[in-house]
């Protein structure tokens, strides 16, 4: 009776490692899920901007950061044909006095919805639209009461009934509804100052919950 109880309790244990090592085995090779509502995205991670297209040379990568070079009088431009989601981003705003990019914007940027920021004193964040030629900038602006500095998150939604909304930092600062038709082809960056950095970018095409 003892020598039967032994060998099944080493049979058990036998078991108990077998179902223990693949379990480990199996959580070691878990790919994490990829978020099915991301299009495109860039963190500049690999040193380069490829897929971008620049009018005259005068951006560059540094440290994983698309930079603006001293002959950046132009916008970098990359392909996108989001028009309703949500689009995200770092900017930097050491030295920064105006960024301007548009998020969905036709080849011959005659229809568009964009966002501009600009700091004197306080920094001001503006929502932009060009509805058949003709622009409106601003057709919403935020007074931020503060001069923002360093590294800054931005988040804009933009759902089907053309309601968008800006968060800088988790805040929302700008709600508007346009009534822009969009076909959207072009994500553009421009700036005016030397040096300015943007990163972390993520354009999805379902509007997400931004946190605070």
């Amino acid at each position: 009776m003892a020598r039967k109880f032994l060998v099944l309790t080493l049979l058990l244990l036998v078991i108990s490692v077998f179902i223990l090592s693949g379990c480990s085995s199996g959580s070691a090779n878990v790919t994490p899920t990829r978020d099915p509502s991301v299009v495109w995205s860039d963190d500049f991670e690999d040193g380069d901007f490829e897929g971008w297209e620049e009018d005259d040379p005068g951006w560059y990568v540094n440290n994983g950061v698309l930079t603006s070079g001293p002959d950046a009088a132009n916008p970098i431009i990359h392909e996108s044909k989001v028009s309703t989601g949500t689009w995200s981003f770092d900017l930097n705003f050491d030295n920064a006095s105006y960024y301007s990019i548009c998020l969905s914007c036709d080849q011959d940027f005659k229809n568009g919805v964009g966002i501009h920021t600009v700091t004197t004193d306080n920094t001001l964040v503006a929502l932009n639209t060009i509805s058949d030629g003709t622009f409106r900038s601003p057709a919403a602006e935020a007074d931020l009461a503060k001069q923002l500095t360093g590294w800054n998150h931005f988040d804009i939604t933009r759902d089907a009934s053309g309601n968008s909304k800006i968060y800088v930092n988790g805040e929302l600062v700008i709600e508007y509804k346009d009534d822009v038709t969009l076909s959207p082809q072009l994500f553009f960056l421009d700036v005016e100052d030397l040096g300015l950095a943007f990163d972390n970018l993520v354009v999805r095409d379902q509007v997400i919950a931004i946190q605070p």
